[in-house]
């Protein structure tokens, strides 16, 4: 697992997230799409794509296909918190999670 820099972190969060069911349910994952139009950033294991959202219209709501980057959910961890925040959560938690085990489970 590549970890986000700050900068790309900054323009994540400037983004909206939806998550994206997956059949089987460990295959789910969140895509990021800019509500103001634009493409959302590139990201370490991301993966750029299309997705129709139902997005406010006028007085309504339409159904428009927008650029997103897919991340899957244990990949979002990553972007949401520091390494050293996650190994706290983890701890806490009480799982051992190297970056052994870390890389085995986001790759």
């Amino acid at each position: 697992m590549e970890w986000m820099t700050p900068r790309q972190a900054e323009q994540l969060a400037c983004c909206a997230a939806v998550f994206e069911p997956g059949d089987p349910a460990r295959t789910g994952r969140v895509a990021f799409w800019d509500p103001d139009g634009g493409t959302p950033p590139p990201a370490p294991g991301g993966e750029p794509g299309e997705a129709d959202l139902v997005v406010p219209d006028g007085d309504g709501f339409a159904v428009r296909t927008v650029p997103v980057l897919r991340l899957t959910p244990a990949g979002v961890l990553g972007y949401l918190f520091s390494s050293t925040e996650l190994r706290g959560l983890f701890d806490r938690l009480g799982y051992d999670v190297d970056d052994e085990v870390w890389r085995r489970t986001v790759d």
